[in-house]
């Protein structure tokens, strides 16, 4: 199932090579993230994961300066593939998004929509959430950004979080967290990609 991704990934990531229009904000520097991605722990609240080996064409083309992919399985066995990578590159808004990924290897869009992911009793953070068909494979999406402390799942929420940084010689790095369940249960396939999403990004904002 994990190369079912990396496939999809490597199909785009050779066929979209289309360039945000940057009007001219572009940074100098890049500042990498405190944490290494490569670090996040196999074992995440209920969830316990193991790596998967990266395809060494799909790291080429992602042009990631880390990536990682594992599996993470809850105690009913449920499989939640994950993909993550940082980028220095910020030449779109969100790079290699599943909207543009997934449909240019064949899958068909069936839902599109914004949700939070519950931090804790204060906070939350957006992701988009998708949902995807090809042939008899039924698939959601769950993926967000992170630049410094902007949150983002969508192209759009990626132009904001870029404006707070222009006129700075140096923007944070882009990082991607990209999570795929089936959906044969929707609702239940929602609240496990959120669950492992909060994990993750509790994993990456601790101090």
């Amino acid at each position: 199932m994990f190369r079912l991704i990396a496939a999809i990934l490597l199909v785009a990531s050779g066929s979209l090579g289309v360039a945000f229009i940057r009007g001219g904000a572009v940074p100098d520097k890049v500042l990498m993230p405190a944490f290494d991605l490569r670090d996040l722990p196999l074992e995440l609240g209920r969830w316990k994961g193991e790596e998967v080996e990266l395809d060494r064409r799909l790291f080429q083309a992602l042009d990631a300066a880390v990536a990682i992919d594992r599996v993470y399985r809850d105690e009913e066995n449920h499989a939640v593939m994950l993909h993550g990578a940082v980028f220095a590159d910020h030449s779109v808004p969100a790079k290699h998004h599943p909207i543009e990924c997934y449909p240019a290897a064949g899958y068909e869009l069936l839902e599109n929509k914004t949700v939070a992911i519950p931090i804790d009793d204060s906070q939350s953070v957006s992701a988009g959430l998708l949902r995807f068909q090809r042939d008899s494979a039924n698939v959601q999406v769950l993926v967000y950004y992170q630049m410094g402390d902007k949150t983002f799942g969508t192209w759009g929420g990626g132009k904001t979080a870029r404006r707070a940084f222009w006129g700075q010689p140096a923007w944070p790095a882009m990082v991607k967290v990209m999570l795929q369940d089936t959906a044969a249960d929707t609702s239940a396939s929602e609240a496990r990609l959120t669950e492992l999403a909060a994990d993750v990004y509790r994993w990456m904002s601790r101090e």
